[in-house]
């Protein structure tokens, strides 16, 4: 069975209407998240001639997790806006091959990429046991005797404060190149898509999913 390449399949009704006769109005980050957690645009480029072929068990995904299995019977190939995109954001993050990583595992899960992150300050917490409850210990003169007093053992969670702040402010220059690359887009000259707009949220605040 040979699937056929996208500019081969007939214009059909889909979720996203990306497969129609004519240009799709899409955000920016849309169009990212469409070439990664739709047309697989990562997985298809590093597969052996830039598409995946024969049956067979296929995994996208960066650093620490695999996203995306599944079996394939047959050929298949992303759509040319899709490679087109990939190519492209490869190219703008050159320099940076975690940045480029931590777009794509955003785009795949279809995550918003935060403007800031909070990355934990260093601080001690005390130890606890299975149930969340802080272990107690007690100090005697030796195994019989009166309780002389108790304490409870500490660890040390999160980094110093000025590697926190290094790491924040690397994420924002991080965060600043991707919001660049967003508003050249447009300019891309896609076949079916028309970038309108970032179509990333300003106000979002949370942990980075590197």
């Amino acid at each position: 069975m040979i699937l056929p390449s996208s500019s081969q399949i007939p214009p059909v009704n889909g979720r996203d209407g990306f497969r129609s006769h004519g240009l799709k109005q899409v955000t920016a980050w849309g169009a990212v998240v469409w070439t990664y957690a739709d047309e697989i645009a990562y997985a298809a480029s590093t597969a052996p001639a830039g598409r995946w072929g024969g049956i067979g068990y296929v995994t996208s995904g960066l650093g620490r997790e695999r996203i995306g299995a599944g079996a394939i019977n047959g050929w298949y190939e992303p759509a040319a806006d899709a490679l087109l995109i990939h190519a492209k954001l490869t190219a703008w993050f050159a320099h940076d091959g975690e940045g480029l990583a931590c777009v794509i595992r955003h785009a795949e899960r279809r995550v918003a990429v935060p403007p800031v992150i909070t990355v934990p300050r260093l601080r001690a917490v005390p130890v606890t046991d299975r149930r969340g409850e802080v272990l107690v210990k007690r100090l005697r003169a030796h195994r019989l005797a009166r309780v002389q007093a108790e304490y409870c053992e500490v660890d040390f969670e999160g980094v110093p404060a000025g590697l926190a702040d290094a790491r924040e402010e690397a994420w924002r220059a991080f965060h600043a190149m991707l919001v660049a690359f967003l508003d050249v887009m447009p300019g891309f000259g896609l076949q079916r898509l028309r970038v309108e707009g970032r179509g990333l949220a300003v106000d979002t605040v949370c942990e980075s999913l590197t």
